[in-house]
């Protein structure tokens, strides 16, 4: 019998993004996309390893269900090289946003980028 997996497409990082002010995001709470699909889970220290990634989009980081109790981490990947090939992920630094800031800043999906760099395996 043949079996059928689905497989996650799309980019991955390793994201550090404590929130915005220097405090620490829960340890377990859930990553989603833009779509509200689960890419990852925050680890110790704010970081997120998020697999299934857009070039450019926003995560949400949730430990709750109040609007108190999530906050978004707006990012770009940079561009991927067309032959190269890279089986590693992205390290990137950021900050996680409570969401109504960012929308009354009007913050850029690359607002609270610093670097980004590639990871090999």
């Amino acid at each position: 019998m043949m079996m059928k997996y689905e497989t996650v497409s799309g980019r991955a990082a390793l994201i550090q993004a404590p929130k915005l002010g220097g405090g620490a995001l829960p340890f377990g709470a859930s990553v989603e996309d833009e779509q509200g699909k689960s890419v990852g889970v925050v680890g110790q220290d704010s970081r997120i390893f998020a697999r299934g990634l857009e070039d450019q989009g926003a995560l949400t980081v949730k430990w709750g269900n109040g609007p108190v109790e999530q906050c978004r981490i707006a990012y770009t990947l940079p561009k991927k090289e067309a032959k190269a090939y890279n089986p590693g992920y992205l390290s990137l630094q950021s900050h996680c946003v409570p969401g109504s800031e960012m929308q009354a800043s009007g913050e850029s999906k690359t607002a609270g980028v610093k670097n980004a760099s590639t990871i090999a395996p």
